[in-house]
């Protein structure tokens, strides 16, 4: 699922890309959270945007992400996100902060540091065929909660 998240913020246009260059938003974001003891995770997107933007914006952020499921990534987008992925990690291990929390982690999860390079391996290994049979089963456009908050007079 974290090649997603990459993958979802790189298609051409990127999700964020679409909402600030048809001035439809100030800003746009997505982000995949899993976490170590659920069986779930979660993925959000969304962005500011002015009131009479909501619906247009939704509806572009939507569209976006039915493109992703129907139409999957591509070959460079995986090669991307997997470079992100894997300069983002060796990139933060220069960072105390960052070393600190995979131990502190590790100690209270139980992993050992070979669990690191067992996932950087994994998602070297990461195919387009696997990445998009996993979009497919995951991702139901159909069933996203959908919210919107501000002025709803002016919506």
């Amino acid at each position: 699922m974290s090649q997603l998240s990459h993958c979802a913020g790189q298609r051409p246009p990127a999700p964020h890309a679409r909402l600030t260059t048809a001035g439809l938003s100030y800003f746009a974001f997505s982000q995949l959270q899993l976490f170590p003891f659920d069986a779930a995770g979660g993925f959000t997107a969304g962005g500011g945007l002015n009131p009479e933007n909501a619906r247009k914006g939704m509806a572009a952020l939507l569209e976006k992400i039915t493109n992703l499921v129907s139409s999957g990534i591509t070959a460079g987008e995986l090669a991307g996100a997997k470079q992100g992925l894997l300069s983002g990690f060796e990139r933060n291990l220069s960072s105390d902060a960052f070393v600190l929390g995979i131990l502190q982690d590790g100690l209270y999860l139980d992993r050992k540091m070979e669990l690191w390079a067992r996932r950087n391996a994994a998602i070297s290994a990461l195919t387009v065929d696997q990445v998009n049979t996993v979009i497919r089963r995951r991702i139901q456009p159909g069933s996203l909660v959908k919210l919107t908050a501000g002025d709803q007079k002016k919506m």
